[in-house]
């Protein structure tokens, strides 16, 4: 406890603070230390853990993080490294121990234990991604957690590589095209999904490309 000039009483040591002097305000535990209300000092956090200024407690290193140094954040465990919740320093992964994402997912973090799917617009083609790829021109993909982009179906444009949407009368699009292209003079769509345009017939005028 501590206490001011003239006071009738003394105040109980605030959590996360230094009382070792009875004379005056507190001081902060230092980042890497903490105290609990009523303790005289502060108290180094246990290996394991971590703390900024002014804790209370400390906090257990979370799985996948190096905790060498108790002061500040945590940092995440390198490529081909791991670690569990507690640990001090993150260990170097046994010969066959790390397990590659498969197609269809990825990590771009470091010292994870699960994988994350694809998302919609991409591709994860091989095991063992940092980053998926996005769907190339004239392709889509629709669905999380797939390895390859299909192309866009005739008749359908796929602008945003991640849905199809049908070509408007009086345009059509080939298999693996991803933009709706208008007919041309004196040609007309006949029915969906728009492949391609009918050439007028002998006789006739084709004005409206949609009729």
């Amino acid at each position: 406890s501590y206490s001011a000039s003239s006071a009738s009483s003394c105040t109980v040591c605030p959590a996360g603070s230094n009382c070792s002097s009875s004379v005056g305000q507190p001081t902060d535990c230092q980042a890497g230390y903490y105290s609990e209300e009523g303790d005289i000092t502060c108290r180094a956090c246990p290996p394991g853990s971590y703390s900024a200024s002014s804790a209370s407690s400390c906090t257990v290193c979370p799985a996948g993080s190096n905790c060498s140094s108790p002061v500040g954040q945590p940092t995440d465990c390198q490529a081909g490294y791991y670690s569990e919740e507690g640990d001090i320093t993150c260990r170097a992964c046994p010969p066959g121990s790390c397990t590659l994402c498969a197609a269809g997912n990825y990590q771009s973090v470091s010292g994870h234990d699960a994988c994350t799917p694809c998302e919609v617009g991409y591709s994860c083609p091989q095991d063992g991604m940092s980053y998926p790829q996005p769907c190339a021109n004239g392709t889509y993909q629709a669905t999380t957690g797939q390895s390859t982009c299909s192309p866009c179906d005739a008749g359908y444009q796929c602008s945003l590589t991640a849905r199809l949407s049908e070509c408007p009368a009086g345009s059509y699009s080939p298999l693996g095209v991803s933009e709706c292209q208008p007919c041309s003079l004196s040609t007309y769509t006949v029915s969906s999904p728009y492949e391609s345009c009918t050439l007028c017939p002998a006789g006739s005028a084709c004005p409206d490309a949609t009729a």
